[in-house]
C-alpha cells in the first residue's frame, strides 16, 4: 500500500483512506517518516532546486511523484525533521536567575510558530477540507497567522478528524494571543488516540499556559514531553529546572 501511494497509483478515495490510516498507525508512520528523514537529509547535503529533483530514494522517478511521497512532510513531520535540520531556530535564550519573575516567565513563554513547507500535494484540489486547509497553510506560510486560523478553522469544522488542521490552527492561535482557543484546539488534538502530532502539541499548550503565566499547568504539559524524550526533551528539562526554581523562591 506504501509502494501504490507514493507512486500515486491509488485511487482518490483509497488514498485518502491511507492518509487517514497512517495518522492512527504506528508501523505506516514510521515508514513514511523514515523517507522523509532520507529525502531532507540528502537534500541538505546536495541542494538543488526542488522542482527539479527526483525523489533521492527512487532515482528516476519524477517531480510529482516526489511531491506525493513528501506528503508527510507537509502535514505532519516537518516541524520535527524541519528543527533537527535547523535546531537554532527554536533555542530560546535560558533565562537568567538575576532577571525578575515576570521576565523569566514571559522568557520562558517565547515560541517560535512550527514550521511550514508548503508543496503541491496530490490530486490538485480536493475536497473542501483539504482546499480549506491549502489556503491557510498558504497564509500561515506568509506567517499570517490570524488569516490562517479562519481558513484552518473551516477545514477542521468540514472534517474534524483533519489532524493538520488542528495542530496547524492550535499553533497560529498561539501565535495570535488567543492563548484560551489554542488551549481548547491542542487539548483536543492530544485526546486523539496515536496522534503523531503528541509531543509538538503537549509543546505548544505548555507554551500557551506559560502566556497565561498558569506555572502548574505549564510544568505538567512540560513534564508529559519530557516523558515523550523527542526533539523538545532539552529544551523542555531547562525550562522544568527554571520553573522549579522560580517556585521556590
Amino acid at each position: 500500500m506504501i509502494e501504490q501511494y507514493l507512486a500515486g497509483k491509488l485511487a482518490q478515495a483509497e488514498a485518502e483512506a491511507f492518509e487517514q490510516h497512517y495518522l492512527g498507525c504506528q508501523s505506516c508512520f514510521d515508514e513514511l517518516q523514515f523517507r522523509h528523514a532520507t529525502a531532507i537529509e540528502l537534500r541538505t547535503e546536495s541542494p538543488v532546486s526542488s522542482r527539479n529533483m527526483a525523489a533521492p530514494w527512487t532515482l528516476g522517478r519524477t517531480w510529482a511523484l516526489a511531491a506525493a511521497a513528501i506528503l508527510l512532510l507537509t502535514l505532519v513531520s516537518v516541524p520535527v525533521f524541519y528543527r533537527r535540520q535547523n535546531p537554532e531556530i527554536v533555542q530560546a535564550p535560558i533565562p537568567q536567575q538575576s532577571d525578575s519573575r515576570e521576565a523569566i516567565i514571559a522568557q520562558l513563554a517565547s515560541v517560535e510558530a512550527a514550521p511550514y513547507v508548503p508543496l503541491t500535494l496530490r490530486g490538485g484540489s480536493g475536497s473542501p477540507a483539504s482546499e480549506r486547509f491549502q489556503q491557510g497553510m498558504e497564509r500561515y506560510a506568509r506567517r499570517d497567522y490570524a488569516g490562517a486560523s479562519g481558513l484552518l478553522e473551516q477545514a477542521a469544522g468540514l472534517k474534524p478528524d483533519l489532524q493538520p488542521a488542528l495542530f496547524y490552527l492550535g499553533v497560529s492561535q498561539l501565535m495570535t494571543d488567543q492563548h484560551d482557543k489554542a488551549i481548547a484546539t491542542l487539548s483536543s488534538l492530544i485526546r486523539i488516540e496515536a496522534t503523531p502530532y503528541l509531543e509538538e502539541s503537549r509543546w505548544f499548550l505548555a507554551k500557551a499556559f506559560l502566556k497565561k503565566k498558569d506555572l502548574a499547568s505549564a510544568q505538567k504539559e512540560l513534564a508529559t514531553v519530557v516523558t515523550l524524550n523527542g526533539s523538545h526533551l532539552a529544551e523542555a528539562k531547562e525550562s522544568l529546572e527554571v520553573i522549579r526554581g522560580i517556585t521556590n523562591q
